[in-house]
Formats: structure tokens, C-alpha cells, sequence
């Protein structure tokens, strides 16, 4: 976690920094979860596939009200992103990831 996102997640309040535009991520909680798969209906295999998924729930600053241009918000996201993946990383090894995607 960088330390602007540990800092924020710490306080449990956006620290809104030098300008009110672009409030720092909230983070509330995060998850990594790995699933091994030996056999779904056909042989087993003799090296497991592997999945994993990582997740974060943050505060949603913009909550109860309108907001015309998100560009900025969805730009400080990046960096929990990029956490979020080095986790995935670290998890699996970087040799055995072999596909990524978000949804």
C-alpha cells in the first residue's frame, strides 16, 4: 500500500492535500483470494491452474451528489491499481502469470 493510501486508510478520512479537486483513495478494506483447481469434469491435471483476484472496497467521496468530471478521481486510482497488481504478482510468482485482465 503506498503511503498516501496507508495514511488515508489509517485516518478513515479523505485528506483533501493542497487542492479540494482530487481527494485522496479511502481505502477501507482489501482482499487477495487464490483459487488452485485440480479437476473441474475432466482429468486431473498434474499442475494445478491457478486464479487469483484482488479487490479493494474505498470510500466513494463523491457519494450523494453529482460529479460532471471523475478524470482526476480515476487518475489517483491508478496507483492502488498498480498495488493491487504487484500483490497479485507477488501471490502467484512472476513466472506463473500468464494472463491478467480487471473487471
Amino acid at each position: 500500500m503506498s503511503t498516501a493510501t496507508r495514511a488515508a486508510a489509517t485516518q478513515g478520512a479523505p485528506d483533501k492535500g493542497a487542492t479540494d479537486k482530487a481527494p485522496l483513495i479511502v481505502v477501507r478494506k482489501r482482499a487477495v483470494t487464490v483459487e488452485t483447481i485440480w479437476h473441474e469434469g475432466g482429468p486431473v491435471a498434474q499442475t494445478p491452474t491457478r486464479y487469483a483476484s484482488a479487490l479493494a472496497v474505498i470510500a466513494n467521496p463523491f457519494a450523494g451528489r453529482y460529479e460532471p468530471d471523475l478524470l482526476e478521481f480515476q487518475a489517483a486510482l491508478r496507483t492502488l491499481g498498480h498495488e493491487l497488481a504487484s500483490e497479485l504478482v507477488d501471490v502467484l510468482s512472476p513466472d506463473q502469470v500468464h494472463v491478467y485482465g480487471k473487471g
